[in-house]
């Protein structure tokens, strides 16, 4: 027959003493999990924050270049007429 090894009150001591040392690292590690969670959040506010300053002045930008083109467009157009008119009138 083998022999049993008998527990003592030593050994339970032992035993909650190493699950108390799990348990504090399992708590600092939830600690740092949620810590690194807190800034990957903030990170991603601010990313988010940019990105739509960067939207809204691209959008300025591209409303100030369509104006551009419009009032291009309309001179030429005006410019256009005005020759063909001349043309016309010389010509015609």
């Amino acid at each position: 027959m083998g022999t049993t090894k008998k527990t003592t009150i030593d050994d339970v001591w032992e035993i909650l003493a190493k699950l108390g040392e799990a348990q504090k690292r399992t708590e600092e590690a939830r600690r740092e999990g949620e810590k690194a969670l807190r800034e990957a959040q903030q990170r991603t506010e601010e990313a988010q924050q940019q990105t739509e300053k960067a939207r809204r002045e691209g959008e300025k930008a591209l409303k100030k270049a369509q104006k551009k083109t419009e009032e291009a467009i309309q001179k030429l157009t005006e410019n256009l007429n005005k020759a063909d008119g001349d043309f016309r009138n010389k010509w015609g």
